[in-house]
């Protein structure tokens, strides 16, 4: 996703995106609302959670503004995919998922984009993805998801490469953590968070930093779902 300040050229996975919403039944989760946060004590499934939301086809939609009053318009569509070879990412074959994603600028579409998202199941792990005939992500170092976990946690999932017009030169690079933060005493935000470190960066604020979150309950229903987006000193809040 990008926009005309924002130039998002590697969809985190949005579980990866990440991304979805009303994941527990498909369709249109609606957008998720602030709330007063309240720290939870129960525990809440994440790697369970997770595998859900790339097993399933999903929709989500989300809107923001900014500090000039333009309004952005974010549909996302999450829809699981045939499993396949890709030699670039892995020799063997792996599940997929298609995650496809318009943003709108005063109702206007700014940007289109769709993502190919390689993993594996039990323990989950992310491989990498495919972003168009020309860019790539490969994933360097995994790490295992706990199946359960409490608010205030949260720990490494995986990092790569982000490699650009079928090139080696220069890649970026993309960091992806999980963390669970407060919401209410029943319900949690389970959040993917990505860093993406453009290799020929022409200072600090050209680093990406999003964080994509699920609203969910002790049993892993997601009942909502909020996105905050940084780059060049300005952030937008998708709600």
């Amino acid at each position: 996703m990008k926009t005309i300040k924002f130039a998002r050229k590697y969809l985190p996975l949005a579980i990866f995106i990440a991304v979805l919403g009303g994941c527990g039944g498909g369709g249109d989760g609606g957008g998720a609302q602030p709330t007063n946060a309240v720290a939870s004590t129960p525990s809440f499934p994440v790697e369970a959670t997770f595998t859900s939301l790339v097993s399933k086809s999903s929709t989500f939609n989300a809107s923001a503004t900014d500090a000039a009053g333009n309004s952005y318009a974010l549909g996302i569509t999450l829809t699981a995919g045939p499993d396949k070879v890709n030699t670039l990412i892995h020799p063997s074959s792996l599940r997929t998922y298609l995650q496809a994603s318009i943003l709108k600028k005063n109702g206007v579409t700014a940007s289109t984009s769709s993502s190919e998202i390689y993993y594996s199941a039990t323990p989950l792990l992310v491989w990498g993805n495919v972003n168009g005939s020309k860019n790539t992500m490969l994933v360097k170092k995994q790490t295992a998801l706990p199946a359960m976990a409490k608010v205030g946690t949260a720990g490494a999932f995986y990092s790569g490469k982000n490699y650009k017009d079928n090139s080696t030169l220069f890649p970026d690079q993309q960091d992806v953590s999980w963390s669970l933060e407060a919401d209410t005493a029943t319900t949690a935000w389970l959040c993917l968070n990505t860093t993406i470190t453009p290799a020929l960066a022409v200072s600090a604020s050209a680093t990406s930093v999003e964080a994509d979150c699920f609203r969910i309950d002790q049993n892993g229903s997601v009942s909502g779902f909020k996105s905050d987006f940084t780059q060049w000193g300005t952030t937008l809040k998708f709600r």
